[in-house]
């Protein structure tokens, strides 16, 4: 098979071994939004650390769940935030 590392290299959403065998991936986009926020809250959206979140909920998530939740973050009423 290979190295782990190139599988995770193609596969960034993979590399948390809670979500390998989980064909449903909404608790990890969940829980990658719920870092995106939180991250963003206190480092701000800019920050290094919080553009890499980003990058990993958008690997997890549908565009369309992203957008709506950072619609609701732009207006205050996101309750991951």
């Amino acid at each position: 098979v290979g190295n782990l590392d190139a599988v995770n290299a193609a596969h960034p959403h993979m590399d948390d071994p809670r979500f390998l065998t989980i064909t449903n991936q909404m608790n990890n986009c969940l829980l990658r939004f719920t870092q995106f926020a939180r991250c963003a809250r206190e480092l701000g959206e800019e920050d290094t650390r919080c553009k890499y979140q980003y990058y990993r909920e958008q690997c997890s998530c549908h565009e369309s769940q992203l957008e709506d939740w950072m619609e609701h973050r732009a207006r205050g009423s996101c309750h991951l935030d």
